[in-house]
């Protein structure tokens, strides 16, 4: 792909603007996904199924325009404080008080009782004429008359009950002509009020998604500048990431014309740079058929690797990147093995390679044109659909079926000098930053 219609014409975009628009966008959809994850727009979800509901709308209806005297609570009282206001009702329960009840009651229990039959007796006796006299008395008559009568009952059971912390928590709430404001489901829609319009809901729920398709909607949460004070102190290491740990990492190798020399030549610091310099070098190299044996070397420069950089899972990287020097210099992803491995960008001179090695030593590739590579340009690789899928700036260079999905990469940056090469300088790999995405 050449592109350089596409530099000349616009199409291909500042990498400076291209940059601050980004991370504003980037900035942007953090936000946007931190509340679309958030415990408040999952409420926000549930009671939108609940206050927007028609049943949820006739409830409120029904609430605000039902009256007090329709209700149950206002029955029950009405007819509480009329059984209350019985004069008759009233005096028995005086009379349910009394002594003299009591003291009938107790006698009405003894052999004695049956002599209130009896006249004679009666005419002999004072002590039987009192219970008499109180047996035909208007208390007496008017405690038989209401003594276990369902008018009593339905009296108590209605003291019982508007006496409860729950009657009196509805009467209050049927007597308010403002009741709504004091349902239950007036504080569900409260409080989803409350949430759409808090200030992160309102930006949410103003803020188009399709905005975020220039990004492919992925999300930065790494974005390393590689403000260390040595490379030590950072997540990137000298030399090469094996999973085999019995691997040498910091190795050169005899078709190459540069010594690797374990971080000698890399700075970090408001970016990182690799340097390639004219030395020579004396050094133990990787020859495929005589193994590791010494050699001198006419040039020295680096490997790094990022493999401490993302703990978590990633789908995407890019980098802010430019190159000087007749070198070649390279951003890759290593899988920790030979192969698989993934050139993001391979810089020979004015012709950039992107590709991946499969498992089998495949290479599905393209190489690219067009582009000064000693300007920063953004190289990216992310993962999309089942494609893997590279970019410079904002175009789209190349994208593959993603054969090596489910497997970890880690990045890498190298510059070396094939044996092959001729003309070969002095050079400087400068990258400002690298951002991993999720």
């Amino acid at each position: 792909m050449n592109l350089f219609f596409k530099r000349l014409f616009g199409i291909l975009e500042n990498t400076n603007k291209m940059e601050q628009r980004d991370d504003k966008l980037f900035a942007e959809f953090i936000n946007y996904k931190r509340f679309e994850r958030s415990d408040d727009y999952a409420e926000y979800k549930r009671l939108f199924e609940i206050v927007k509901s028609a049943d949820f709308k006739t409830k409120r209806n029904q609430i605000q325009a039902r009256k007090y005297k329709d209700t149950q609570e206002y029955r029950d009282l009405q007819q509480f404080e009329e059984l209350n206001r019985n004069a008759d009702i009233k005096f028995y329960y005086q009379t349910l008080k009394s002594p003299e009840l009591a003291d009938y009651l107790a006698f009405k229990q003894t052999p004695d009782y049956y002599k209130l039959s009896d006249p004679i007796a009666l005419q002999q006796s004072p002590h039987l004429q009192k219970y008499k006299d109180f047996e035909n008395s208007r208390e007496y008559t008017n405690y038989v008359r209401f003594h276990n009568t369902s008018a009593i009952q339905e009296y108590e059971r209605l003291k019982a009950k508007i006496s409860t912390p729950e009657f009196q928590s509805k009467n209050e709430f049927w007597q308010n002509a403002d009741r709504w404001a004091l349902s239950d489901d007036q504080a569900l829609e409260r409080r989803f009020n409350e949430i759409a319009n808090s200030p992160d809901a309102r930006h949410f729920f103003a803020t188009n998604p399709r905005k975020f398709k220039r990004i492919d909607n992925l999300e930065r949460y790494i974005k390393d500048t590689f403000e260390y004070r040595s490379l030590e102190d950072s997540p990137w290491k000298a030399g090469y990431h094996y999973d085999n740990p019995h691997v040498k990492s910091v190795v050169s190798y005899m078709d190459e014309r540069q010594a690797n020399t374990g971080g000698k030549n890399t700075t970090v610091g408001n970016g990182m740079i690799i340097t390639t310099r004219r030395q020579n070098c004396r050094a133990v190299a990787w020859d495929t058929s005589k193994g590791f044996v010494e050699r001198d070397f006419e040039f020295t420069s680096d490997v790094v690797n990022g493999y401490n950089l993302a703990k978590e899972e990633y789908c995407g990287i890019r980098v802010k990147m430019r190159c000087t020097g007749n070198v070649n210099h390279a951003f890759w992803l290593t899988s920790g093995s030979k192969l698989p491995h993934i050139n993001v960008a391979l810089i020979k001179g004015k012709t950039i390679e992107v590709g991946v090695h499969d498992a089998r030593g495949d290479y599905y590739y393209t190489t690219v044109t067009g582009i000064n590579p000693s300007k920063y340009y953004i190289y990216s690789i992310y993962q999309k659909n089942g494609y893997l899928i590279w970019r410079i700036n904002n175009i789209e260079v190349f994208r593959t079926r993603n054969i090596i999905a489910e497997l970890r990469f880690s990045p890498c940056f190298s510059s070396f000098i094939p044996a092959d090469k001729v003309d070969a300088t002095e050079g400087q790999l400068d990258i400002a930053w690298v951002e991993v995405y999720k």
